[in-house]
């Protein structure tokens, strides 16, 4: 049996940890629930179709589980399935789930102020369709026929389970049809996954389209460029409304995050609101095109005061060629965005305290709380209610939007699960078994060899050479110039020439990739001009693709450590790629979802 992942909560040394919600004044607070809000974030950027048809195939499993519970013993080990909600032996694990709600976000918030993933460019293989490089946080409605939206999903964008049965009557409907038939919401959530694509932004806002949707409290209308630094304007007043829509304040709400790469999306008021010149094609007032190198102290003390970019420490010895800038040969658009601090002297995303806040604590804050008085840098001050926490919210802007009403619901109610970029080895219970369940608790150890011992503060002592991002082949692991199966997690490390990271793990595809065809051509890894072609690649056809890969998810790791036992992370790397038996339990993302439910039972109610 598959079973959950429980994690034993980390400090991390990102900023201070925020404590838990207390209860609101005179109210019980909410520790149960009998709805569930679903938000799905699925990685839009190349390379993920692949891995969008795992997740619709593991989407019967999810619905099934929530409206179908599983009999369990008295331990809360599963007995079998239930019938029409009933046991003949043991009890059911909760009660089936009346009423449910399902979006999706995608990683796609545009270039924030760059020449980067521009709002209007069209797809590569349908000049009549976009290629969604800016989907704004929004609730996502679009199916794979050429994106027509979903009428199940009009006009709010979401998926609502709500069937005529006695728990249901007498409670508020949805803004959506009502979905009775479990099988009609199984097919409608598999055409929305379908419809989310692969041509999008490929600096993934994995974290912060989640966050600008659920969290923001004033979500900006539009960013641009005024003068030369970054300006947002106005309130997103369709979130505001799709917000109100689709999350209850007495629900248990997950957050499900799918994606192969890390989180690459910047604040946009960092650095003075100059954060976009580090996603800009171009760098500004570069002689080469490329950002300025770091100081010396970066190299080895990337938190050190000392560390800053060259253009402020001219005279540093590091700081000599090219007059302080990379080569126009150097530092890739592709890879910008990884060990921003020691590699630039600064780190203009957000910090990852915010994301952690932001599912656990009662007030977060607002525009004005991130960069109060036009702060250079963030210092997130908590001057709004969090409306994750709130009893009402506002469907359109108005002076209310800081001061909500605290709800009921407790933070137990609240969920973080990772489908990401580490190696199944490293959740399974013996590595060495291919048939081995993921494990119940991950240890100090494990998440010491999945993210060392404090990878937000460059040490990364302990951590797996699988997970370490580097652009370099990595010590420990298959030089480029072994077998493309010489290692079981990643085949071998290979020569990247600076444009890509070393990958954390990779799986066969199903069907394999024809690198010259225009559906795969713009992100396919295999070409055939390269010295040194990846593992993914057919070493007999240097432009077939057949095998999928994951980069390593390191921000997003860091919040699931945080949260605790309300976190779980899977592979985005199969234990099992075909069925080895019917209903195979370690078959694609199945681990994913079991692990899911098991960690929402006790906030389920009974």
């Amino acid at each position: 049996m598959v079973r959950r992942l429980l994690f034993l909560s980390l400090l991390v040394a990102c900023g201070s940890r925020t404590p838990l919600l207390v209860p609101p004044p005179d109210a019980a607070i909410l520790s149960v629930s009998g709805k569930v809000d679903l938000l799905f974030m699925i990685d839009n950027s190349g390379s993920m179709g692949d891995k969008q048809e795992l997740l619709r195939e593991a989407i019967p499993d999810l619905i099934d589980r929530l409206v179908s519970p599983k009999c369990v013993d008295g331990s809360g080990n599963i007995l079998g399935d239930s019938d029409a909600g009933a046991c003949s032996t043991g009890s059911l694990e909760f009660k089936p789930v009346p009423d449910i709600h399902i979006a999706i976000v995608t990683s796609s918030l545009g270039g924030a102020g760059s020449d980067v993933c521009p709002d209007n460019a069209q797809s590569p293989i349908d000049p009549n369709l976009l290629r969604h490089n800016n989907d704004q946080g929004h609730l996502i409605n679009r199916t794979s026929n050429e994106d027509q939206p979903l009428p199940q999903a009009e006009p709010s964008n979401f998926l609502a389970w709500f069937p005529n049965v006695d728990a249901n009557r007498g409670n508020p409907p949805p803004t959506v049809p009502p979905i009775t038939d479990p099988n009609t919401l199984v097919t409608s959530f598999q055409d929305l996954v379908a419809g989310v694509g692969e041509y999008g932004c490929g600096f993934e806002a994995q974290m912060e389209s989640w966050y600008r949707f659920l969290i923001q409290p004033d979500p900006y209308a539009t960013i641009g460029l005024d003068d030369g630094l970054t300006a947002t304007s106005g309130i997103d007043e369709t979130i505001l409304q799709q917000r109100h829509d689709f999350l209850r304040p007495d629900s248990l709400v997950a957050v499900i995050v799918v994606t192969d790469e890390n989180d690459s999306h910047i604040d946009p008021h960092e650095l003075g609101s100059t954060a976009w010149e580090y996603l800009n094609s171009t760098f500004p007032g570069s002689p080469t095109g490329a950002p300025p190198l770091p100081s010396s102290a970066c190299a080895q003390t990337p938190l050190d005061p000392a560390c800053v970019p060259c253009t402020q420490a001219p005279s540093d010895p590091a700081c000599a060629p090219n007059g302080g800038f990379y080569g126009s040969d150097q530092s890739a658009l592709n890879v910008r965005m990884f060990h921003m601090r020691q590699r630039f002297g600064v780190d203009p995303q957000y910090p990852v305290q915010r994301y952690i806040d932001g599912l656990t604590s009662a007030t977060v804050p607002n525009q004005e709380g991130e960069h109060p008085n036009g702060s250079p840098v963030y210092v997130g001050t908590r001057n709004c209610t969090n409306p994750l926490f709130a009893a009402s919210l506002p469907a359109k802007s108005s002076d209310e939007l800081c001061n909500l009403p605290r709800g009921p619901r407790s933070p137990d109610l609240v969920y973080f699960a990772l489908i990401g970029g580490v190696p199944h080895q490293l959740l399974q219970v013996d590595p060495t078994n291919p048939d081995s369940p993921q494990k119940d608790v991950l240890t100090t150890s494990d998440w010491q060899k999945i993210l060392g011992t404090d990878p937000l503060s460059y040490d990364f002592t302990g951590e797996d050479p699988h997970m370490l991002e580097s652009t370099d082949p990595r010590p420990g692991l298959p030089p480029p110039t072994a077998p493309n199966n010489a290692d079981p997690i990643n085949g071998r490390e290979f020569l990247t020439q600076g444009n890509f990271l070393e990958y954390a793990c990779i799986f066969a595809l199903k069907t394999p990739h024809d690198c010259t065809d225009p559906e795969y051509a713009e992100f396919c890894d295999c070409q055939p001009d390269l010295a040194n072609p990846p593992p993914v690649c057919d070493p007999n056809d240097p432009t077939l693709q057949i095998d999928a890969k994951a980069y390593p998810t390191i921000r997003e790791l860091v919040v699931a450590r945080e949260l605790g036992t309300r976190a779980t992370v899977s592979s985005l790397c199969p234990i099992h790629i075909t069925e080895e038996t019917p209903n195979d339990p370690l078959y694609g993302y199945r681990p994913a979802i079991t692990g899911i439910i098991d960690a929402f039972r006790k906030g389920l109610v009974h």
